[in-house]
């Protein structure tokens, strides 16, 4: 059976973000939060998949366990040099790959 208040909170949810992302400058921000999230994230998921405390990988990389703690955070990552977010990646035996592409509109 289909859930008619959950539809409907979805449908206002998805005409909420069509509004506030209705502006370029919104958009642009909106790009950059998810794309410090999906960094955060997968960072985040692969030193737990490796089985490392945060402490571990700092050693590994090099760097203080706070800025590992930070780099694992949306808001954390925006302040560790883009250095230590590499060495991070690199202790974890990644890498990071940026594709730039050109907007639409």
């Amino acid at each position: 059976m289909i859930n008619m208040k959950r539809t409907q909170k979805w449908l206002d949810e998805q005409e909420l973000d069509a509004t506030l992302l209705a502006t370029r400058e919104a958009r642009q921000e909106y790009q950059s939060e998810r794309l410090f999230a999906q960094l955060s994230k997968a960072l985040r998921h692969a030193r737990k998949a490796s089985q490392l405390s945060q402490a571990e990988v700092a050693t590994l990389a090099g760097i203080k366990p706070r800025a590992v703690d930070q780099i694992e955070t949306t808001q954390g990552v925006r302040s560790v040099p883009m250095g230590a977010i590499v060495k991070v990646a690199r202790a974890l035996h990644l890498h990071i790959e940026v594709t730039i592409s050109k907007e639409e509109g």
